[in-house]
């Protein structure tokens, strides 16, 4: 029996992408994440880049360990949905934060 965690996939470098949808503008970031730890330190980096945003919504999946915030939105809206990417993705140790003005 093999002691190697189990294949997994995600990101080689990070990625962001900026749309705007009605009176909102969305700024979106995801980025490699090994550890809980890890994903809250980008997570505290995006907020410290767009302290003025309205909202920071976000979600993370590391091996089981799963986390998101719908910092402030109505909830299930924000931070569910994210976190629903990452997996129809079938991403893992990835951090996704979705900036909203």
């Amino acid at each position: 029996m093999s002691d190697l965690p189990p294949p997994f996939t995600t990101l080689d470098r990070p990625h962001h992408l900026g749309e705007v949808v009605g009176g909102s503008q969305f700024l979106a970031f995801a980025e490699r994440a090994d550890t809980p730890q890890d994903a809250l330190s980008q997570l505290a980096a995006v907020k410290a880049r767009y302290p003025d945003a309205t909202h920071h919504a976000w979600a993370y999946r590391i091996g089981p360990a799963t986390r998101f915030s719908d910092d402030g939105e109505p909830g299930g809206t924000a931070g569910a949905p994210i976190l629903r990417a990452i997996h129809g993705q079938d991403l893992d140790h990835v951090i996704v934060v979705v900036v909203r003005y």
